[in-house]
């Protein structure tokens, strides 16, 4: 570039963000997984010193910031690479709750009023197209996302939906166009015509609880 040849690397990080260069996002989970482990440790030292309120508060300001940062980007990932944040955040939401390792999780996300991270995802997935619907994107996601009455011209139920885009492959599958889109149009047509993101968030996080 500009007279001069680029090192090529395998993995780089941006934005905070650890790109590799097949897009499988294992670099940036690891490490991401690196950070939740430790920061899980500390929940499991604390939670006989101090309430579940305070445990509740420290995840919030120690775990969910790695679990939620871009996370529409990397969440394409295989299903192997998520399960190990989802098995971290289990074992987060058990130390907060000072309960045993085999104990189911669900009623205790319901209890600590939090979300599992599979559910995050949809409702991370669920704002950025809200935003792409919203025009409050970046340019550049609002030109490769289209509607489906910018295709068939009808003004019908669905021609607020996206319009998801052909794919012959599982990695095109996978990518955040797709999985967004997806997302939109599955909601119910109430949250999809929500006028602020705050009012949007509160009815996808109700429309999954």
């Amino acid at each position: 570039m500009n007279g001069e040849s680029l090192q090529k690397v395998d993995c780089t990080k941006f934005l905070g963000v650890l790109i590799d260069h097949g897009l499988t996002w294992k670099p940036h989970i690891d490490s991401i997984s690196v950070k939740v482990a430790q920061c899980t440790g500390i929940l499991s030292k604390l939670k006989h010193y101090l309430p579940r309120n305070i445990l509740r508060s420290l995840y919030l300001t120690l775990i969910l910031p790695h679990l939620s940062y871009c996370l529409p980007v990397w969440a394409g990932t295989i299903k192997k690479h998520l399960t190990k944040l989802t098995t971290l955040q289990k074992r987060a939401i058990r130390h907060i709750c000072c309960v045993d390792s085999i104990e189911h999780t669900s009623k205790l996300f319901s209890s600590l009023n939090l979300l599992k991270f599979t559910d995050l995802i949809h409702i991370k997935e669920a704002v950025f197209a809200f935003r792409i619907v919203n025009n409050l994107a970046p340019p550049y996601f609002q030109q490769i996302f289209t509607f489906n009455c910018d295709t068939h011209g009808h003004n019908t139920r669905q021609s607020r939906y996206l319009r998801l885009p052909r794919f012959n492959s599982k990695f095109l599958k996978q990518s955040l166009r797709v999985r967004a889109s997806s997302t939109w149009n599955t909601l119910p047509n109430e949250i999809q015509r929500c006028k602020s993101i705050s009012c949007f968030k509160s009815l996808s996080i109700l429309s999954i609880a």
